[in-house]
């Protein structure tokens, strides 16, 4: 099977993320909102299946999990020239800064991919992971966060547009 024809169009792994967000908004009610602004000419695009879902549970699940209100996930898709970004930003209680220097260092012993996987989530990894063996080390995730503030995962994917 061709990378082109086993990854989904961006459209697919949106409405596959959707369904996701209505159940955890039944879980939540008012205490979480969600928003999803999708640049229009990259809804054609392929992308991994499987790919924002994960990232969008940790930021519920481990971000926002423990906020009593206002929690929010917005995620936000553009074109930049060739490559798709993607980004997942959540108001909860973000990465403590050893957790951010685990998942920066990109080529995993054992030992630190336990330690990161431990502390950053396995959902995170594997994502990142994956999308650096289809693509390259030059794609893949990267995470900006302040403890106690918000957490940004970025999604660096090349265009692909093949059937």
């Amino acid at each position: 099977i061709k990378t082109a024809q086993a990854t989904p169009k961006l459209a697919l792994e949106l409405e596959n993320l959707k369904s996701y967000l209505a159940i955890q908004e039944t879980r939540f009610g008012d205490r979480l909102s969600f928003s999803v602004e999708i640049a229009p000419e990259i809804l054609h695009w392929r992308i991994p299946s499987m790919t924002l879902q994960p990232i969008v549970e940790n930021a519920i699940d481990h971000g926002l999990e423990n906020c009593r209100e206002g929690g929010t996930v917005i995620v936000r898709g553009v074109p930049q020239g060739d490559e798709m970004i993607i980004t997942v930003h959540d108001n909860g209680q973000g990465f403590p800064a050893d957790v951010l220097d685990l998942f920066s260092l990109g080529d995993w012993t054992d030992e630190t991919w336990k330690d990161a996987t431990a502390k950053v989530g396995l959902g995170l990894m594997n994502t990142h992971e994956r999308i650096r063996r289809l693509y390259g080390k030059d794609y893949g995730l990267s995470i900006e966060s302040r403890p106690d503030e918000y957490s940004l995962v970025t999604i660096r994917l090349p265009k692909h547009v093949g059937e």
